[in-house]
């Protein structure tokens, strides 16, 4: 009886152990080489992975500006502005934790920088080009909020 209680609870420990390893560790967000904290992590919705806002654009040298009465985020870098609708059915823009988060990729394109993926150590990497240059059409804007400045 004693010795099936021991096999019973060294199995129990085993499968612990192996579905404590199975779960996911959290995605790392690097710029320009940088590991960048905040306080709303990356987080994969529907396959694609949203970043904070404010936390990725300030490491990049880009500033965010809310325009509280449009519900708009203006992501502003080199004298120019995209911005980016809350209220608009067709952007990705999500809040999460009260901040602002978006895909990845939606960043990358408008700033003009490169992103890689490292899927061994779950890390995000988003690197600025030399010729940074913001690309208007790079996604979707609401007609009702063009960029500014």
């Amino acid at each position: 009886m004693m010795a099936r209680s021991a096999r019973l609870w060294y199995a129990g420990t085993l499968l612990l152990l192996a579905g404590a390893g199975l779960a996911a560790s959290p995605i790392v967000l690097v710029v320009n080489g940088k590991p960048v904290a905040a306080d709303v992590p990356v987080q994969v919705i529907g396959g694609k992975a949203f970043l904070p806002l404010r936390a990725t654009a300030n490491a990049l040298g880009a500033q965010v500006e809310w325009q509280p009465d449009r519900k708009t985020a203006a992501l502003c870098l080199d004298n120019r502005c995209y911005p980016v609708c809350l209220t608009d059915p067709h952007c990705e823009a999500r809040v999460i934790k009260g901040r602002t988060m978006l895909p990845v990729r939606m960043i990358a394109e408008l700033l003009g920088c490169k992103v890689e993926w490292d899927g061994k150590t779950r890390t995000i990497a988003v690197t600025a080009s030399q010729e940074r240059k913001g690309r208007e059409h790079a996604v979707h804007w609401p007609a009702s909020a063009p960029p500014s400045r």
